[in-house]
């Protein structure tokens, strides 16, 4: 009977040990599993937190990329009204070639009378300082010269006044012709700022391009 009760207290404290052990498995097990889920949690959020992210970036983006394409449809706007400005301006310029066509015909009724009057000062030039004729010796007659020399001035008078008229319209449409370049230079700004509007636009249209490759990547992560 000594030996059963010695048997029994050994295994009763054994099993108490057993359930003492069993006990702190228990309790690591709690701590382990406690953790684990508090990893899974943290996890859980980060994971949510980085697609809150993410879809913050893509609207983000989205919304640059439309403001970039308002943008882009004002100065193509500009550009419109800036070709139409240009239009306008070579419109205003259809005197130019008339302009330039009555100026080559000044030029050449102003060298035609210039000709005739340098020719005619030296035909008087010759009555006066000759009384003979080199060529066939014969006396000129001084009234012939008279007449001759009067005759011619008033020629050369008369050229003089068309020539005076000539430059006096040559001056005007020199004037016209300041106006014509103005008008041109109204058109080359015009078009130099519309390459400029090009430019910007073509940039701009570059950069939305860039926006939505990296949004189409941010989606495609999202959802991979």
């Amino acid at each position: 009977g000594l030996l059963d009760i010695e048997i029994f207290s050994v295994m009763n404290t054994l099993l108490k040990q057993r359930v003492s052990t069993l006990k702190n498995i228990a309790q690591e097990n709690d701590y382990s599993l406690a953790l684990v889920k508090e990893k899974i949690s943290l996890q859980s959020k980060y994971i949510s937190d980085l697609s809150h992210s993410k879809q913050e970036k893509i609207q983000e983006n989205l919304a640059l990329i439309e403001t970039n394409k308002e943008q882009a449809k004002k100065i193509e706007d500009q550009n419109v009204v800036l070709h139409q400005n240009v239009s306008d301006l070579r419109g205003r310029l259809d005197f130019k070639a008339e302009l330039l066509a009555q100026m080559d015909k000044i030029k050449d009724i102003k060298s035609k009378l210039d000709t005739n009057i340098k020719k005619t000062k030296r035909e008087i030039v010759f009555y006066e300082d000759n009384d003979t004729c080199p060529t066939c010796q014969q006396d000129i007659p001084y009234e012939f010269k008279n007449i001759e020399i009067e005759k011619k001035s008033g020629k050369i008078a008369e050229w003089q006044s068309g020539l005076h008229d000539a430059e006096s319209a040559m001056n005007k449409f020199l004037s016209r012709m300041e106006e014509a370049r103005a008008i041109e230079d109204q058109i080359e700004n015009i078009q130099s700022q519309i390459v400029k509007n090009q430019s910007m636009i073509s940039g701009i249209n570059q950069f939305i391009k860039k926006i939505a490759k990296d949004t189409l990547d941010i989606k495609q992560q999202e959802d991979a």
